[in-house]
């Protein structure tokens, strides 16, 4: 028992020794290199980095934090060589460190950095493709901003790989087919929030405020500290189309600098603040803009003026009047053929008791009503018109002699006698629709033959009617076809005469025009028992003008249906 007992005393003891003598070899060579790796680092803070000291120094790392240290210097060289380093480092750290996947994952992307698109694949090549780190990695594959067209088709590519790879379908999709559905999709697949805005201005494009707040709702939620500024921008705009007043502040606070006090941007604060009851705060800020690029737009001096006009204290003080005159003279000065700049002084003329000289502001524009203003500012235009013409508290028969007064000296003012039609529409004065039927012949504007096509359909001559209608083309008188198609023509033609009418509204972009053209689909379909029909195209026209008093009603008549 002694000698077996000594006999693995002395074993123990040799392995002891030999382990020993490992660690201590493997201490002396870590010291090595460590001092190894410290004088090349001092080099290289000496002289600069270069691959040939980065590549010595990695010869001699050994810990994590030297390699991070390699990597740190490789990524603040300059681009033509940054990724080219950066890759070998991460290369042979991920040999060094397998278990650790930041070093593949760092090597892969300054692959595609350099674009070595076959060494990156090849390195995730053991991750199954439905993972999200090989997802990922064939996006990056495929942008590239220099071929915005080629990066479009490769992405789009992706729409039929296999379902389970559904970051890459989602993506490919969204490229595909650019709808605020699809983007909005793709948001929640990648978690990137490009999407979302995306989503949010591609509805706001379409008019549909119902998918941009929802795109807008996932994209609120996101920190973007990093966003770009062209990002926060279009933020801005967003929160100003949507209303949403606590968004655009944030978003505006969060563009900071100079570009957040740019003229388009001091607009849209200032409008806010109207809204928000905040007129003298407002006021200063659209002087602002006046004095430093007053042909901006015309509402900096437009709604500065009205703001004089509404809350000043004083208001038949002739120095305020002055100001507010200057005001306009000034806008109209930067803005001479904006009507509504014009209107709006004629208006505060006529109610200071200067008719005349609110005449003559509005004679500059020469024959209103022509195509010029047909379709761009339609309704507003002609009841600002009136309303500066007229005054406030006049009695009927004053208001038609102003009318006839102003045709008079102004006959070629179709915005005027289209007006003035209206008037007698409304009022039912068939003496005064005939007056202006006998001054405006079919051939003298769209309007006039409108005008005798509609007596023609009263007075049951439905054929005259079709035929005036015919040399009609403003988008007015096709509206007015349509409707006539729809109670006294077949549906087939009525079908035709609708296209016709909202060819015409998305030519023109209005979206007065677009909401008449769902209303009177709307109304074709409900003509032909398709209650359901109307209503889907009904709530279209609704998401276009959530405001319209002609959707509400509509959208009453049909609940009576139901």
């Amino acid at each position: 028992m002694t000698v077996a007992r000594s006999v693995v005393v002395l074993i123990a003891a040799v392995i002891v020794t030999i382990f020993s003598v490992f660690f201590i070899s493997l201490s002396i060579n870590s010291i090595r290199s460590s001092i190894w790796f410290d004088r090349i680092m001092e080099r290289i803070d000496r002289d600069g980095p270069s691959a040939e000291h980065l590549s010595e120094a990695a010869e001699y790392a050994r810990r994590p934090g030297e390699w991070r240290r390699l990597v740190r210097i490789a990524w603040e060289m300059p681009d033509d060589r940054r990724w080219t380093n950066v890759a070998d480092l991460a290369t042979l750290a991920a040999d060094r460190f397998p278990r650790d996947d930041t070093w593949i994952h760092l090597a892969t992307y300054a692959n595609i950095r350099r674009g070595r698109y076959d060494a990156a694949a090849e390195l995730i090549s053991d991750e199954p493709s439905s993972s999200r780190l090989a997802q990922n990695i064939q996006v990056l594959i495929a942008v590239d901003r220099d071929s915005p067209r080629g990066m479009t088709e490769r992405l789009a590519d992706f729409a039929e790989r296999d379902s389970d790879e559904e970051i890459l379908v989602s993506i490919g999709r969204a490229a595909r087919d650019r709808t605020p559905e699809r983007l909005y999709d793709a948001g929640e697949k990648t978690g990137v929030s490009a999407y979302y805005l995306q989503s949010a201005l591609t509805a706001a494009k379409n008019g549909d405020r119902t998918a941009a707040r929802r795109a807008v709702g996932r994209l609120q939620g996101y920190d973007r500290v990093t966003g770009g500024a062209g990002q926060r921008r279009a933020e801005v705009y967003l929160a100003a189309w949507l209303r949403d007043t606590e968004w655009f502040f944030d978003r505006l606070a969060a563009l900071g600098g100079r570009r957040a006090v740019t003229p388009p941007m001091l607009l849209m604060q200032a409008d806010f603040l109207v809204e928000q009851g905040q007129f003298e705060r407002a006021s200063p800020i659209y002087r602002e803009v006046q004095q430093q690029a007053p042909a901006t737009h015309p509402v900096a001096f437009g709604n500065d003026a009205a703001i004089q006009r509404t809350v000043t204290r004083f208001p038949d003080n002739p120095r305020v009047t002055e100001q507010i005159d200057a005001t306009y003279r000034r806008g109209i000065q930067y803005h001479p053929e904006y009507l509504e700049l014009r209107l709006d002084y004629a208006a505060h003329l006529v109610s200071t008791g200067r008719r005349i000289e609110a005449i003559r502001t509005l004679l500059p524009l020469g024959p209103l009503g022509t195509d010029r203003y047909d379709d761009t500012e339609p309704v507003q235009a002609q009841w600002l018109l009136t309303r500066t013409i007229l005054g406030s508290r006049t009695p009927v028969e004053r208001l038609e002699a102003d009318l006839w007064d102003y045709l008079n000296q102004a006959p070629d003012a179709h915005l005027v006698a289209r007006f003035l039609a209206r008037f007698f529409v409304v009022r039912q004065d068939d003496r005064g629709l005939s007056q202006l039927r006998e001054r405006y012949t079919p051939q003298r504007a769209d309007w006039a033959a409108t005008l005798h096509a509609i007596d023609a359909a009263e007075n049951g001559d439905y054929a005259a009617a079709a035929a005036l209608f015919e040399q009609t083309q403003s988008a007015t008188a096709l509206y007015n076809h349509a409707l006539f198609s729809l109670r006294h023509e077949s549906l087939d033609v009525a079908r035709e005469r609708i296209d016709t009418f909202q060819d015409e509204a998305e030519q023109i972009d209005s979206t007065r025009r677009l909401t008449q053209a769902y209303l009177l689909q709307a109304e074709h379909a409900r003509m032909n028992g398709e209650i359901e029909t109307a209503e889907q195209i009904t709530e279209r026209a609704t998401a276009l003008s959530p405001y319209s008093d002609t959707v509400y009603t509509y959208q009453a008549i049909l609940a009576r249906l139901r």
